[in-house]
């Protein structure tokens, strides 16, 4: 459910989906947000039939009032794993969907690319090795998103760093802050 702050107040929650398989996570939590256009985008979580196993759903809307239609629906956690940290941005008339994909030994960041109207572009890999539990963020500088996470290294060190993605595709990541978690 989302309501929309204007004029000092808030507007009644409105649904934007509902069922059984929704997924509650303390630090994985769902998200919505206005593109340019005045369309909206929304993710959540959706356990899948497995034990343990979890995936995202990404929506999109028109505008507050209209119906969400969802556009990606992440099938590839079988077992144990899962996709989530979903991150939502938006330039120009792209929207990007930055998430960590955990459906195999090693934690991927993803970006799922899509037209405002929801139409998938495409979704690929980033970075091959991030750490497996920590929020991802999206953020657009010079026309061009960039995301940040939490990376990983073989000594298990966890640095902050950020890449940034021209057409979906990363450029080589940066790290930001040598925090040697």
């Amino acid at each position: 459910r989302f309501a929309i702050h204007e004029n000092g107040t808030w507007t009644n929650p409105r649904a934007i989906t509902s069922g059984r398989r929704l997924m509650l996570n303390w630090a994985d939590s769902p998200s919505v947000i206005f593109l340019p256009d005045g369309r909206l985008a929304a993710h959540w979580l959706e356990r899948h039939d497995s034990a343990g196993a979890y995936g995202i759903r990404i929506a999109f809307a028109r505008d507050p009032d209209a119906s969400w239609i969802t556009a990606f629906a992440s099938t590839r956690p079988t077992t144990e794993g899962y996709e989530g940290f979903v991150s939502l941005g938006a330039s120009g008339q792209e929207v990007y969907a930055s998430f960590l994909d955990h459906s195999t030994p090693v934690t991927a960041l993803r970006v799922a690319r899509f037209t405002s109207d929801g139409r998938l572009l495409d979704d690929r890999v980033v970075v091959a090795d991030v750490c497996s539990c920590c929020q991802t963020a999206i953020a657009t500088a010079g026309g061009a998103p960039i995301v940040a996470y939490r990376g990983h290294t073989q000594d298990e060190v966890r640095d902050i760093r950020a890449v940034r993605l021209r057409e979906g595709r990363g450029r080589r990541p940066r790290l930001v802050a040598r925090d040697n978690w």
